[in-house]
Order: C-alpha cells, then structure tokens, then sequence
C-alpha cells in the first residue's frame, strides 16, 4: 500500500502522541504518520494563556504543523476528543484535509441545555482535578460506564493508567475549559459542509456512540460507517489490528482521490 499520503492522529483527553503507537507500527512505512501531543498534553508546554486550549487555536495549530512540515493537505484521524478537533479542524480549513477518519467522536451537543449541563459537570470534574488526588481523578475516570469494556483488559488498563499519571495537572485543567464537550459548538449542522471521504469507527458495546456515529453517517454525504465487533469507546486501545484494517481499507478504498488532491 505504498501511497505517499500523511495521516495526522489526535489522541484523545488525557493521551499523547505514543498512544498511537501501536497503530503506527501496523503502517509501517505505508503512510506518513505524524502524531502531535495536544495543547495540555505530553510534552506540549504548558500555557497560562487559555485562549490557546480554545477549538480554535488547537485547530490552528493542527494547521500551523502541517505547514511545518510543508504538507499541503493530509488525512486527518481523531479519537473521541481528538475526533472532535479533528471534524472542526477539517470543517474550518477545508482545503487542507483530504479525508476524515474519527474514532468515537461527536459533533458535538445539540442543544443549550445539554451543553450547560455538560459544563456542570465538567466543572466538577476540573474540581476534582484541582484538589490534586491525579490518581484517584483516573480511577474515577476509567470507572465511567464508557470505559467499562476496557476491564477486560486489567493488564494494558493499568498500563494505560500509570501512563495518564504523567500528565500535567493544570494542563488537564485548561484543556477541559477549551475543548470539553461542555464548551464545544454544535457542528451538526455542518456536517453536510463535508464533501471529502468521512470513515467513522466505533465499537459495538458502546451503545451511545454507535447511535450519534449512525445519526451522523446519514448527514455525511460521502461517509462510511464500521462498527468494531466486541470494542467498546477506545477501539483502536482495544483491538489495534481491527482499527488499523478499518482505516487502511477507507484509504485504499479511496486512494485515487486522495493522490488527486
């Protein structure tokens, strides 16, 4: 499958560059992957300025390293937070994206009211963080019902866990504020604005995002949807070699267009 094609990977809330790794490896030298860290993440520096954890600015700075790199347009992948950046960022600069591939990603919250309820609860959760206990605030965390399916899994979770200890506290804290859900703009509306190749992936025991990734596929007018068998939220942490067959099959399937482009 050699095409010459950039895929950039957003990981999602709590995760860095290397949670791609495994994934990374599957392409070997098929792709050109590039994995940043998110503003608030990894080895990304730390900001007092909350302006640049906004949609907005992480957009940009999506933008701003694919010009770093000379990279004209590029597949863009995203999981769940990630895929939420990913979608905005594909929407708002659409001569730079040439595909879309999101993981467990919404566009969004339709509704005021569940934005404010989102928010609520996001701000308990920054309180949470606040009072310092990293440790209990990820168990909590991987407790959601979201989560459960990765149980199965205690070895690579507890892994995963001690990995999410490393993150920064504050940086957490302002990515919150700038791309919960909670303060995301309802991008339902746009969808129709996507005339590039759109793959969805999800995983079958993740009921909720099953649903919104069925309800979007509809509104996309060049989209398809693969749902992961025996996956819950994180497919690609869950079954790296189903995710990777998902989105090398999206891409060979479409790679005339994306040479094209």
């Amino acid at each position: 499958m050699s095409m010459c094609l950039t895929v950039v990977l957003l990981h999602g809330f709590m995760g860095c560059a290397t949670d791609w790794d495994e994934i990374v490896a599957l392409f070997k030298d098929d792709v050109f992957c590039i994995m940043p860290d998110l503003p608030g993440h990894g080895n990304t520096p730390p900001s007092d300025d909350p302006t640049l954890y906004s949609i907005e600015s992480t957009a940009r700075s999506v933008i701003d390293l694919l010009d770093k790199f000379m990279i004209n347009r590029t597949i863009l992948a995203g999981y769940s937070m990630g895929g939420r950046i990913a979608l905005y960022t594909a929407l708002e600069y659409p001569n730079r994206c040439s595909g879309l591939i999101l993981e467990s990603a919404s566009p969004g919250l339709k509704t005021e009211a569940e934005r404010k309820q989102r928010m609520a609860a996001d701000k308990y959760l920054v309180e949470k963080l606040r009072k310092g206990d990293m440790e209990k605030f990820i168990d909590d965390w991987y407790d959601m019902p979201l989560f459960e399916s990765l149980k199965r899994y205690p070895d690579k979770l507890a892994r995963l866990k001690r990995k999410r200890m490393t993150n920064n506290v504050d940086g957490l804290i302002h990515s919150f504020q700038g791309v919960g859900t909670g303060v995301q703009p309802s991008l339902w509306e746009r969808l129709s604005e996507l005339t590039i190749p759109v793959l969805l992936i999800c995983g079958e025991l993740d009921s909720k995002f099953v649903g919104i990734n069925k309800e979007m596929s509809s509104m996309v007018e060049n989209c398809a949807l693969e749902v992961v068998e025996d996956a819950g939220h994180n497919t690609h942490f869950e079954h790296p070699a189903r995710f990777y067959q998902a989105t090398k099959n999206f891409i060979e399937e479409h790679i005339s267009e994306f040479r094209e482009m």
